[in-house]
């Protein structure tokens, strides 16, 4: 004796199961839909699939049960559910499809912004390196002419100077025993106050620096090369005695025998 008055059919019962089981998924299906602000690309992404695979399946099933002639408990509530997800599906799809252009553009504008950072460290790293070449080729232009001037002053102080002081040193000294021998001695005398020309005051500022030069041969700060060896050649026509600047006279030189000076 069978518990049911009715025979049971197979096909019935499988495809009610799944059926049911179609209906717990959509019940799933409904309860996730990731359209909240915190819901994730691949949520989205992963629910449309899941979605599109139900959909499949569960019409599927329904054509199944029209062709065995089943009847399906499609009640309005498993309708509002179905409804429910068809309305948010392509809502989800715009949503992606904004979402990737989003992520495609910052990262593009990420992208941007290394390649513009780079350029700049790039340029800063070049404009340093010419700045170091810069500095370093005046550097070495400066070493140069330093060395250029040096080795000139060295040239024109070491012989010329020498010489000229040694040559001087000794007619004074004969210019003093002269002197002696013949009872008369070098008289400084006061000049009186004669209204002089801007010539004339320049000539007295020459004489001063070349006072100072004998005094200490250091080179004058104001005195390009060309002028320095100009100066120079002028200075060795004179030598410094008792504080006193004197000058050879190019006839007491004559007459006297390398004896001939005069104060200035």
């Amino acid at each position: 004796m069978s518990f049911f008055k009715v025979p049971v059919n197979p096909d019935t019962e499988h495809l009610l199961c799944k059926f049911n089981a179609h209906l717990i998924e959509l019940n799933t299906l409904v309860t996730i839909i990731p359209l909240s602000g915190a819901s994730s690309v691949l949520d989205m992404e992963t629910w449309c699939t899941d979605w599109d695979e139900f959909l499949k399946n569960f019409g599927a099933c329904q054509t199944e049960a029209t062709e065995k002639h089943i009847a399906l408990p499609l009640t309005a509530a498993v309708g509002a559910k179905g409804d429910k997800c068809i309305t948010a599906y392509p809502r989800m799809q715009d949503a992606i499809v904004i979402t990737r252009k989003e992520a495609i553009e910052y990262v593009k504008k990420m992208e941007e912004e290394r390649q513009a950072a780079e350029e700049e460290e790039e340029h800063t790293r070049k404009a340093e390196e010419e700045e170091v070449a810069r500095k370093t080729a005046e550097a070495e232009e400066v070493s140069r002419k330093t060395t250029e001037v040096e080795d000139l002053t060295h040239k024109t102080m070491k012989k010329p100077l020498a010489l000229a002081h040694f040559s001087l040193c000794c007619h004074w000294v004969r210019i003093l025993t002269f002197a002696h021998t013949v009872g008369f001695a070098f008289l400084k005398i006061s000049e009186p106050h004669i209204p002089r020309s801007n010539a004339a005051h320049e000539q007295d500022a020459r004489l001063t620096k070349v006072k100072s030069f004998l005094d200490n041969q250091k080179r004058p700060t104001d005195l390009s090369d060309e002028g320095f060896e100009t100066f120079v050649l002028y200075a060795v026509k004179f030598f410094v005695f008792n504080n006193n600047l004197w000058r050879k006279h190019s006839q007491a030189h004559d007459d006297l025998g390398h004896k001939g000076v005069f104060s200035i």
